[in-house]
């Protein structure tokens, strides 16, 4: 990520897990990091677990509620006047409720659609506007999951994962709507759909983050049966950020890597 180097990049979802993994792998590519999230004191608390003070003042993070379209408008507003135009967008924020889908209550529902779907598109709206205005070759970068080709089957067990499935669909979908669209529009910004097959466990409303390969039961909540890994923070590094975010970055600016799927 040569061509990275001191450019800004945004993370949503930056206070724990995924996100979290991420900011580090950037600081240490030497990037500029915004992160995003709701939680301030997390991100706070992972400037302070960075290396050097180089490092450190290279991480700025903000609160952010990705689910409010307002609170993004606001944020981005005050990035782009502060920092100038982000170079790569992680849209990594995500939701998950427990409950039926034909049952649960219609604000969880939202809350999953507005966090999941509209908020990377709300992101992505506000970053691409500033691409373009100042012919930057940026690349946005949509943390899915394998969800978003195949409902996952857990058997003898009641169906928790509701509209969460539906969200990934959609974001398999938006990925080759923004890639015919940035072409469209006449510009070089690359965009690339990154599918996990990964258990994380703060989307399910854990504090504990379970990282191990699981196969069809990706966001299975039965955590006795996944929470095994001597060292889940490195095997995330190595995992996504490492393998993922690094070799989609690394491209030229005339190639793209238009889905990196995780098996």
């Amino acid at each position: 990520m040569e061509q990275l180097k001191a450019k800004l990049a945004v993370v949503t979802g930056a206070s724990s897990g995924i996100g979290a993994a991420i900011v580090r792998d950037l600081i240490a590519a030497g990037l500029i990091v915004i992160g995003l999230a709701r939680r301030y004191e997390r991100m706070e608390a992972l400037r302070q677990e960075l290396s050097t003070d180089e490092q450190r003042a290279r991480f700025h993070a903000i609160k952010c509620n990705i689910a409010d379209g307002r609170d993004v408008a606001e944020v981005f507003t005050r990035i782009i006047r502060d920092h100038g135009p982000v170079y790569v967008l992680v849209n990594n924020a995500g939701c998950f409720r427990f409950g039926q889908l034909a049952t649960m209550d219609e604000c969880e529902v939202q809350e999953v659609l507005q966090t999941n779907v509209m908020g990377v598109v709300n992101c992505t709206r506000h970053v691409f506007a500033a691409m373009r205005a100042h012919s930057i070759d940026g690349h946005v970068i949509l943390i899915n999951s394998i969800c978003g080709h195949k409902v996952p089957v857990i058997s003898d067990a009641m169906p928790i994962l509701n509209i969460y499935p539906a969200t990934k669909f959609a974001l398999t979908a938006i990925n080759e709507i923004y890639r015919q669209e940035f072409k469209g529009l006449g510009t070089r910004v690359k965009v690339t759909d990154v599918e996990l097959k990964l258990v994380v466990g703060n989307s399910l409303g854990s504090e504990r983050f379970v990282y191990q390969r699981t196969g069809a039961a990706e966001i299975c909540p039965v955590f006795e049966l996944i929470m095994h890994s001597t060292n889940p923070k490195e095997a995330l590094r190595k995992q996504i950020c490492n393998t993922s975010i690094e070799y989609c970055t690394a491209t030229h600016t005339h190639a793209t890597t238009y889905k990196h799927i995780d098996k």
